[in-house]
């Protein structure tokens, strides 16, 4: 199901359309036409199947059709750390970008002027507070904050906030609210004590479970268990990893032009130093083709723009075939040089963020190459 079919308004559609979002996920499917229709409810979502979005989306929705003059807080998030907190407000910035909706982050650490910038924010009438639950309790104690207009309370990673030891203090945060509300809570499990919690906050909720017995296979999780005089060490480690991609390409690249030069040279004219310049060029036709040109070989260089302009239409159209035959890396491999730019938007798409990111890197590394190793090999002829 698209996002374009929901009753979502032309504003959010509009940012959702920049941030390359069309497709909703099971999750956002179930649980966003729910809180549209005003319902409490609960999902269970493992961490990255899109839970953020399922109840982002809804709530600027609401907020935009009902606006805030009177400049109150009408929207609380309460979420067990900090760095989830900075991570649910950015996504509130891409969301919102068309919506004249203010949010304030709230958490501990820093120095007083985060203090005072998170009370003046939710004294001025923030539309959305995502904040923690010791420093929002913190905040009503000693800052005057008033929750008596919230109309909306989201508990996000509920069952990580009581195993902290946070039940407590999300039923004190409770009570400065009104009864009449909407909540949501999102767990990525419902043992007892949420289900307890749930029966106490939430009125008739729909429950909604997604997947809740594995880890989401999108994620790769690694752990290094190591002293704390190691972990430079290890971060020095994976950076060098991630050098393999781009000279992994280059040497994959090399080797198959020779393999294809050994198949076809008993038809073809040219020596193993030209067909190891065509497959250099690493999908960046232009430079390849000018570089073996001004060498004094325009011919090889048309055998070069035409050899890395399909390298680049094969990348640009199979990484839905690749992702599923040979990993979400695959695109990002067979982009070469134009992994940087050209391809980048539909590796973001079927790779993901993570990858598309690799791929800058790897693209740049491989067209510094180019300038490099075309020249050396036109040079062997």
């Amino acid at each position: 199901m698209r996002f374009d079919e929901l009753d979502l308004e032309d504003e959010i559609l509009d940012g959702l359309e920049d941030m390359n979002f069309h497709e909703m996920t099971p999750v956002q499917e179930q649980t966003i036409p729910v809180i549209l229709e005003g319902r409490d409810i609960i999902g269970c979502a493992q961490t990255g199947t899109g839970k953020t979005a399922a109840y982002t989306l809804p709530l600027l929705n609401k907020l935009l059709l009902e606006g805030n003059p009177d400049n109150v807080v009408k929207s609380l998030i309460i979420v067990p750390t900090r760095e989830l907190a900075q991570q649910i407000d950015q996504q509130f910035q891409g969301f919102s970008y068309y919506l004249p909706v203010s949010t304030t982050v709230v958490y501990g650490g820093g120095d007083g002027k985060g203090w005072d910038v998170q009370k003046r924010g939710m004294l001025m009438g923030s539309d959305v507070v995502i904040a923690t639950p010791g420093r929002m309790i913190a905040h009503l104690q000693n800052s005057g904050v008033d929750l008596s207009h919230v109309e909306y309370l989201i508990l996000d990673e509920a069952d990580r906030m009581l195993d902290m030891g946070f039940s407590d203090d999300i039923m004190k945060i409770v009570s400065y609210m009104p009864r009449e509300r909407q909540t949501i809570l999102f767990s990525a499990t419902l043992p007892p004590k949420i289900r307890e919690l749930a029966k106490t906050i939430l009125r008739n909720p729909v429950e909604v479970s997604i997947a809740i017995s594995k880890p989401n296979e999108a994620i790769d999780q690694s752990a290094y268990i190591c002293y704390e005089s190691q972990k430079l060490g290890i971060i020095r480690e994976l950076k060098g990893r991630i050098l393999l991609v781009p000279f992994g390409v280059a040497a994959g690249t090399l080797c198959g032009s020779a393999l294809a030069w050994l198949i076809l040279s008993r038809w073809v004219e040219g020596g193993l130093a030209e067909t190891l310049a065509v497959g250099a060029g690493f999908g960046y036709y232009s430079l390849a083709t000018v570089i073996m040109t001004q060498m004094g070989d325009p011919a090889l260089g048309s055998v070069a723009l035409l050899s890395n302009m399909i390298h680049e239409v094969l990348a640009l159209t199979l990484p839905p075939l690749m992702v599923r035959t040979a990993g979400r890396l695959a695109p990002v491999m067979a982009g070469g040089a134009a992994a940087m730019d050209t391809c980048l938007p539909v590796i973001a798409r079927y790779s993901g963020e993570r990858c598309a990111i690799l791929a800058v890197f790897s693209g740049m590394c491989l067209t510094l190459l180019v300038p490099l190793i075309v020249p050396a090999l036109m040079a062997l002829r």
